[in-house]
């Protein structure tokens, strides 16, 4: 309930889980989640003329779908698949009215391949995100996608404590506002090396 007035919180969720093996190589794994949160937040608490008491209300709802399937005992596929829906509004409590609202879709995927042979091993994978926000009261929106490639590999030094570890990454980003704002586009390419002793 909180120690102050309009200071609780409160959080529920349900969530379902199923897990089943196909065979003995690939697994399949779904998960559904339900949440609901409600926050009581003040702005500007302690400049009393000026306070402004909010309450945040927000509902989600979230799958996802993964598997791994394994061609070789040192190679391995795992992938995930993803999609949230998200609304949360900010109500002024004294008369119940709307201030903002937001509307999010969010969807995601990814995929990963291990591979391994004597003392080296290397990962490599795919991911991609895009996500939608809308402010029907504001009448705007945000879309952004981001993307990323990458692939690390990793050499154990035969009768040696030490390791080497070498790998390149590629992060590709976009935005775009319907708010009058610039849109962004970056794109980074980040190599990395390492040594473990």
């Amino acid at each position: 309930d909180g120690f102050r007035a309009n200071n609780a919180a409160k959080r529920d969720v349900y969530d379902g889980f199923l897990q089943f093996e196909v065979s003995p190589a690939t697994s399949l794994q779904v998960d559904a989640n339900h949440s609901e949160f409600e926050l009581g937040y003040t702005f500007y608490e302690f400049d009393e003329p000026n306070s402004f008491p909010v309450t945040i209300d927000e509902e989600a709802d979230a799958f996802r779908f993964n598997g791994r399937h394994a061609t070789s005992p040192g190679d391995d596929w795992i992938w995930t698949l993803g999609y949230e829906d998200r609304q949360r509004d900010i109500i002024y409590p004294v008369d119940a009215s709307l201030v903002t609202r937001t509307k999010a879709d969010t969807w995601i995927a990814e995929l990963q391949r291990l591979d391994q042979w004597s003392g080296i091993q290397v990962i490599s994978g795919l991911s991609y995100i895009k996500a939608n926000e809308d402010f029907p009261i504001e009448q705007g929106a945000i879309d952004t996608y981001d993307a990323n490639a990458y692939v690390y590999g990793q050499w154990q030094v035969p009768d040696l404590d030490l390791s080497l570890t070498g790998g390149l990454a590629l992060d590709l980003f976009k935005a775009k506002y319907d708010f009058g704002l610039p849109a962004i586009d970056r794109e980074q390419l980040s190599p990395k090396l390492g040594l473990v002793w």
